[in-house]
């Protein structure tokens, strides 16, 4: 793991704990401090973040409306919803 990854456990949607690796990954433009939506809110923003989810590294994705968040992975384009 290189520094600024994070290794977590978490409870997966069967119940079982399982450990994550969550590897800090930007995009081009977060790298220039750029944001994707003007207010922030949307249903599919980009974190700077991808985690081994069923055997593959993928974008971790955030729903924001108000000042709350949800944090999901897309496997085959439906959201799985994870518990960070």
């Amino acid at each position: 793991m290189a520094a600024g990854d994070l290794m977590e456990v978490i409870r997966d949607e069967s119940g079982q704990f399982v450990e994550r690796e969550l590897v800090y990954s930007p995009t081009t433009w977060q790298r220039q401090g750029l944001h994707e939506t003007s207010t922030g809110y949307g249903n599919r923003l980009n974190t700077g973040y991808k985690i081994r989810y069923a055997g593959k590294m993928r974008r971790v994705y955030a729903i924001c409306h108000s000042n709350v968040a949800s944090f999901y992975v897309l496997v085959k384009k439906e959201r799985r919803m994870l518990g960070l």
